[in-house]
């Protein structure tokens, strides 16, 4: 295994470090998609059916999507 860790180069490991952090950047938008949802639940259960609510939690849930595609490719 050390073996194979002296042949990389410098640009190597920087695809490394750049594949971990979008990698831990995708986790974070997916953990934070059911956080949005709760927000939606509540503001329904709530009463006031707050539209502008809802509209706004879902376009962060729209976007964490996004990012988290844009990630993944």
């Amino acid at each position: 295994m050390f073996k194979l860790l002296k042949n990389l180069t410098k640009k190597d490991y920087a695809l490394i470090l750049v594949s971990t952090l979008l990698i831990v950047f995708q986790v974070y938008l997916d953990l934070k998609l059911p956080d949005y949802m709760a927000n939606i639940t509540t503001i329904i259960q709530s009463g006031t059916n707050s539209l502008s609510g809802i509209l706004e939690n879902g376009g962060y849930m729209l976007l964490c999507a996004a990012g988290s595609l844009g990630a993944a490719t």
